[in-house]
C-alpha cells in the first residue's frame, strides 16, 4: 500500500492510454485489544483509553486491582471512588484532535526514558506513532472508527433502549418520552429494507 499510495502505472484497456492510479489506506478496523495494536493507543484498561475523547476512566470500586474502565458521565457516582477525577458534561466533552494528537507524539518523542515515556502515555492515552500514521490519508482519532465487531444492535441496543426509557429520569438529556421512542420505532421499520441483518441479527421495532 505505500507503494500504491506513490502511484502504479496501469492499463486502460478502453482507451488503449496508460495511467497512474494511487490508492491509500483510509481506516484500520479491528476489535477492542486488535485495534489498540493497530493505533498505538494504551487500550479500553488505560485511565485515559477512550480513543475518541480525553474524558478520564472510573473505578467502580476501592477494592485491590480495581481497574479504570468506565466512563459515567455523572460525578456525584463515579466520585466516591474517583474523587481527583474532572467533572464532564455530555453536551461539551474534551475531544481529540489531529492537532492535539501530533503534540503528544511529539512529546512522547522527545523523551529519553521508558519512565517518561509511560509518563505521557498515562496522562494521554498515547502509547506511540502507528505504522498506520505512514497513510496520506490518516486523521487522528477518525482512522480508527468504531469497533463493528461486537454488533452494535445484537449486544448494545437492548441495554441502550433500557437507558433511554427506563433506567434515566425524566429530566437527563438521554431520556426518551413513549411518543419520541415510539417514533424511533418506526424509523427502524420504515428502514428495515436498508438494514442488513447479517451485522446484528433480525431488525425489530425496539418500541
Amino acid at each position: 500500500m505505500a507503494k500504491a499510495s506513490e502511484g502504479l502505472w496501469m492499463w486502460d484497456a478502453l482507451t488503449s492510454s496508460a495511467f497512474i492510479s494511487r490508492a491509500y489506506i483510509s481506516l484500520a478496523l479491528g476489535d477492542m485489544l486488535g485495534s489498540a495494536k493497530l493505533n498505538g493507543m494504551a487500550g479500553h484498561s488505560a485511565i485515559y483509553g477512550d480513543r475518541f475523547s480525553l474524558v478520564q476512566a472510573a473505578k467502580s470500586s476501592n477494592h485491590k486491582g480495581s481497574k479504570a474502565q468506565y466512563y459515567p458521565m455523572n460525578h456525584e457516582i463515579s466520585s466516591q471512588y474517583n474523587p481527583q477525577r474532572d467533572k464532564y458534561s455530555p453536551l461539551n466533552l474534551p475531544i481529540r484532535t489531529q492537532g492535539g494528537y501530533w503534540d503528544i507524539i511529539r512529546e512522547l518523542e522527545s523523551k529519553s526514558s521508558g519512565n517518561s515515556k509511560a509518563a505521557v502515555t498515562k496522562a494521554t492515552g498515547v502509547v506511540r506513532l502507528p505504522l498506520c500514521a505512514a497513510s496520506p490519508a490518516f486523521i487522528h482519532p477518525v482512522f480508527f472508527p468504531l469497533d463493528p465487531f461486537h454488533l452494535f444492535y445484537e449486544n448494545c441496543m437492548a441495554y441502550m433502549w433500557d437507558l433511554w426509557t427506563i433506567l434515566s429520569p425524566e429530566n437527563d438529556p438521554v431520556h426518551l418520552d413513549r411518543i419520541t421512542a415510539q417514533t424511533l420505532g418506526e424509523y427502524v421499520v420504515g428502514g428495515m429494507k436498508s438494514l442488513p441483518p447479517a451485522f446484528c441479527g433480525p431488525v425489530r421495532d425496539p418500541f
